[in-house]
């Protein structure tokens, strides 16, 4: 005698996949911290290289770069920490549940990674840049999406300025909105320093 059960298991959705009803907007914000040391680490590396502040791996430069160089810059930047600020902003940020303070400092540092972007590479993608759907996204022109890092900025400012109970895990200023707002300064002063001499 043979017996066999079965049971009902939607296989479609998949337990290990972070989505909104199950991400901490606080971790999710401590990935965007982390992975943006190490987008700086490898960014200004290459560049302290190209400018001899530091030994580049070869006497000649056309030898010592080459296209896939910062593969890695670029990967972090859409892949992870563009992507993850979205998710913040789109997803986790409801009115059920406000995280202004999250949204603020992702705000910042898609400001740093879209200004980092354009200073290394010129011309990138953005505008279509995260549609996963889009395998060729079309490219934006620096002053785009250097505008774009600029109304970032106007954003978190404004975001700074909302009061909340919802405190992220800030690893960089530990919550000082007085530091946060100076950094936002700093960066509109960069933008408006680079849009003049361009």
């Amino acid at each position: 005698m043979v017996f066999a059960t079965s049971c009902d298991l939607d296989l479609l959705d998949s337990p290990n996949e972070v989505t909104a009803a199950t991400a901490d907007p606080s971790w999710v914000l401590n990935n965007i911290q982390l992975n943006y040391a190490g987008l700086f680490e490898g960014i200004s590396s290459t560049g302290a290289q190209l400018t001899r502040i530091v030994s580049q791996p070869n006497v000649n430069y056309q030898n010592a770069y080459n296209a896939t160089a910062l593969n890695g810059v670029w990967t972090q930047s859409y892949a992870t920490i563009l992507s993850d600020i979205q998710f913040i902003e789109n997803e986790l940020n409801t009115p059920e549940r406000p995280i202004p303070r999250h949204v603020a400092i992702a705000k910042v540092f898609k400001a740093l990674v879209l200004m980092h972007l354009v200073d290394h590479l010129g011309d990138v993608p953005y505008s279509k840049a995260l549609n996963s759907s889009d395998f060729a996204p079309t490219v934006d022109s620096a002053a785009d999406v250097y505008k774009v890092a600029l109304d970032e900025l106007v954003a978190a400012r404004a975001a700074f300025n909302i009061a909340t109970a919802a405190l992220p895990t800030d690893l960089y200023y530990n919550n000082n909105v007085v530091r946060w707002q100076r950094l936002v300064n700093t960066l509109e002063l960069k933008y408006y320093l680079h849009t003049k001499l361009a």
